[in-house]
């Protein structure tokens, strides 16, 4: 009788299995070793990921491969946000640059 390891098993059958498991255990395996990384990557397996968005820097995270097809995202208010993005710092409620955004 010979034995079968979970390495055995077809990628696509692995990421069936893996989108079965809560979200804590799907950021777990990310954590394994780089070939469990490089499989939990896929973007399908993170969609009910948030992003929050306090600065104008965490706006890079939306690059980052796993997160391709999120489905939410978290804006916080906007003075948390940089100033000479957003608002002006003397000004609340006036616009600034917010094309710079998109």
């Amino acid at each position: 009788m010979s034995c079968t390891s979970i390495g055995d098993l077809p990628v696509e059958v692995l990421r069936k299995i893996i989108g079965l498991l809560p979200s804590e255990e799907v950021k777990t395996l990310i954590l394994v070793c780089k070939s469990w990384k490089d499989m939990v990557d896929d973007p399908r397996l993170w969609t009910w990921c948030v992003v929050s968005v306090l600065t104008v820097k965490d706006l890079l995270k939306l690059k980052m491969q796993r997160l391709q097809m999120i489905e939410n995202i978290s804006l916080e208010p906007p003075y948390i946000l940089d100033d000479k993005w957003w608002m002006s710092s003397k000004k609340r409620s006036s616009w600034h640059n917010k094309d710079d955004l998109l």
